[in-house]
């Protein structure tokens, strides 16, 4: 089997970036690792080194064929990428300002403060002194809409006899509002207990037992025979993360509810008649009924169902650093922030951006360019390679390149 040069310039090309790395951590040994005007001798047991681990790769893959990795990449690509944070937003508008119901959609962007907190900066500073360094932004990212309404839960109250399930769930608005500003089929409830068995019990009568439901307001009674929870979670626009469209929706389901089963405790009112110009809705009660009771055991608290509430994921749109290929080497790392680099994650890389002579063009994931009119036609492709090391650590992409490319936009996570 013929030596293939590609894994010796591999292997050395990597060694010099762990060089790189310990010449930040280990200033006086700087000089030993430069690559140029360095210490000859280091740079030719570098050589050798990068030489015999080639060697090696080049055996084992060889005997060893990985194929599995591509396999997944074309069919289920999403469990190849980092899974971000996750978490659940609760909003609680005023009351009092707020007149009608407000949507806020879906990719909505929140931000925290910069200086959130701070970390150690990794330059030793001449003093001895460390310097503190605020961290960025964490940005987080809306993954369903959301109704703000001037409404809001009092109470929640198990009232089940001993032939029939009732939850009462007392709302509270201003006095200003009118029965015609409210919209009840735009109300979700989140079962945000803490009480992990009183949420999966309810969640097990809300989808199995309804039966119907009705609104009470003092002598005021408006029967809802037709209204119904639908369970969140489950449909292509409650997604949280970014799916393939060749990938079965299916997939999708596990992986979220696996990796943040808070995402589907989630439920939308449905079917809910409109309310008469009379019914008084400064006060009063949702009526839930059941065909068997609750159990006795359950803890109804006022928290037990919440309003306004909504998931969200750590994933937002950047741009990467510029790549600039000096033909040294045939994969580039991609990075988010040379600035922070531990503070980025690399979720998905969208488009890339290619600054040749002729105009620049954009290409996408598997996309064909064509330079034109200033250059004869060229084909273009280009994909992304993940890469993951005990040594250099968090996983990164790196960008196989034959051309000059510029900024590359992509999902990321921090």
């Amino acid at each position: 089997m013929p030596f293939e040069e590609k894994y010796y310039r591999e292997e050395l090309d990597y060694l010099r970036q762990l060089g790189k790395l310990l010449a930040q951590e280990k200033p006086h040994l700087a000089h030993f690792l430069a690559e140029k005007e360095g210490d000859p001798d280091v740079e030719r047991l570098l050589e050798a080194f990068a030489f015999m681990s080639g060697s090696l790769r080049q055996k084992l893959e060889d005997e060893f064929p990985e194929f599995t990795h591509g396999l997944i990449r074309m069919l289920w690509a999403n469990y190849l990428r980092p899974v971000p944070a996750m978490t659940v937003i609760a909003y609680e508008p005023r009351t009092d300002q707020l007149k009608t119901p407000v949507q806020v959609c879906r990719n909505e962007l929140i931000s925290s403060d910069e200086t959130r907190t701070t970390r150690l900066s990794q330059k030793p500073l001449s003093d001895g002194d460390d310097k503190p360094e605020p961290l960025p932004a964490c940005h987080f990212t809306l993954a369903r809409d959301i109704w703000l309404q001037p409404l809001r839960i009092d109470n929640v109250r198990n009232a089940s006899s001993l032939k029939e399930g009732i939850i009462d769930i007392s709302f509270v608005a201003d006095d200003r509002v009118s029965p015609d500003i409210l919209d009840l089929n735009k109300i979700t409830f989140w079962l945000g207990n803490e009480d992990d068995y009183t949420r999966h019990q309810l969640y097990l009568w809300f989808c199995e037992c309804l039966m119907d439901a009705e609104l009470i307001a003092g002598d005021h009674h408006l029967p809802l025979p037709d209204l119904w929870l639908d369970a969140a979670g489950f449909d292509n626009q409650d997604a949280l993360l970014p799916w393939p469209k060749n990938v079965h929706s299916g997939y999708r389901v596990l992986q979220e509810y696996f990796c943040y089963p808070e995402a589907f405790f989630f439920f939308h009112l449905r079917d809910v008649a409109p309310l008469p110009a009379d019914f008084p809705v400064n006060a009063f009660t949702l009526r839930l009924h059941f065909n068997r009771p609750l159990p006795a055991d359950i803890k109804l608290r006022q928290d037990s169902l919440r309003l306004h509430c909504t998931p969200a994921v750590n994933l937002f749109s950047h741009y990467a650093e510029p790549v600039r290929p000096d033909g040294r080497v045939a994969e580039y790392p991609l990075r988010a922030s040379h600035r922070h680099p531990d503070a980025y994650d690399i979720f998905q890389v969208s488009a890339v951006t290619s600054i040749v002579k002729a105009p620049s063009d954009a290409a996408f994931p598997g996309s064909q360019v064509r330079h034109w009119p200033n250059s004869k036609a060229s084909i273009t492709r280009w994909n992304t390679v993940s890469s993951e090391s005990c040594l250099l650590a968090p996983p990164h992409e790196n960008l196989p390149v034959s051309s000059r490319a510029g900024a590359q936009n992509g999902f990321c996570s921090c």
